[in-house]
């Protein structure tokens, strides 16, 4: 091939590859997807299989969001492969780390669990500490789920010390609703309730109202039912804008 053609075909790989990040952050998946499945293409002729690598990592990126979790395995997969083959120990903890989201998604625990385990071996290898606690929270999150809560507090705790250390607010709350799901699972229902109020009060601040009405107030009524603590509906009330009988009557009439 001609090396100019070659250039060429180089440098359209790579701004189809960033096209398709800058479409995939604006939320135009299927924009995103062309984009990057043309640099897929260009970076196979060209047999450019170092960069291609970071292509697939994107594409699998890409299906994570579109809630395609096999066709996300699938690509970081491909990503991983390359990586391995070019000795790229670095990079290749962040396609372990999300494949292991992708596993974990698809309710695979035990592929989350290793390719998990492989991204934390590798952030601690290359001093990559703030980004441990991504994986030490889903570590948690699985060992939750498989109902081991020493291991899941463990796991949790070490995440949480780590936002704490960077400053990074947001990132606690869900650490500290999981820490108050595992107090719930344990019946430690004090403990339940100040991690749950934690996690509520930093969404609040955030004004998240997502995770407010998606983790929050279904964990916190939960609670309640078990313990019929008043503060507990005060504060979801005091939330919702609405009164405490306004919320006993919802509760009711479900």
């Amino acid at each position: 091939m001609n090396s100019n053609v070659s250039l060429t075909k180089y440098h359209l790989a790579n701004a189809y590859h960033q096209l398709g990040i800058i479409s995939n952050q604006l939320g135009n998946f299927a924009d995103a997807k062309y984009n990057l499945q043309q640099a897929i293409s260009l970076k196979i002729e060209l047999e450019d299989n170092h960069s291609l690598a970071f292509t697939y990592h994107e594409l699998g990126n890409l299906a994570l969001q579109m809630s395609e979790y096999e066709e996300a395995k699938r690509n970081y997969r491909e990503a991983l492969k390359l990586k391995i083959e070019f000795g790229d120990r670095k990079s290749q903890a962040s396609t372990y780390n999300n494949l292991g989201g992708a596993a974990l998604k698809s309710g695979d625990y035990e592929e989350a669990w290793l390719n998990l385990q492989e991204a934390l071996k590798l952030k601690i290898e290359f001093g990559d500490r703030k980004s441990q606690a991504s994986t030490f929270t889903s570590l948690g999150s699985i060992s939750l789920q498989l109902k081991e809560h020493d291991k899941a507090r463990q796991y949790l705790q070490q995440a949480l010390a780590i936002n704490i250390e960077f400053g990074d607010l947001h990132a606690q709350a869900s650490i500290y609703h999981w820490l108050g799901s595992v107090a719930a699972d344990l019946e430690e229902f004090q403990e339940a309730k100040n991690n749950f109020f934690q996690a509520l009060n930093i969404w609040y601040e955030f004004k998240d109202e997502y995770n407010i009405q998606t983790f929050s107030c279904p964990s916190l009524l939960h609670l309640y039912q078990a313990t019929q603590d008043q503060s507990i509906l005060e504060t979801i009330a005091k939330v919702l804008d609405v009164t405490v009988e306004e919320l006993k009557q919802a509760l009711k009439s479900t």
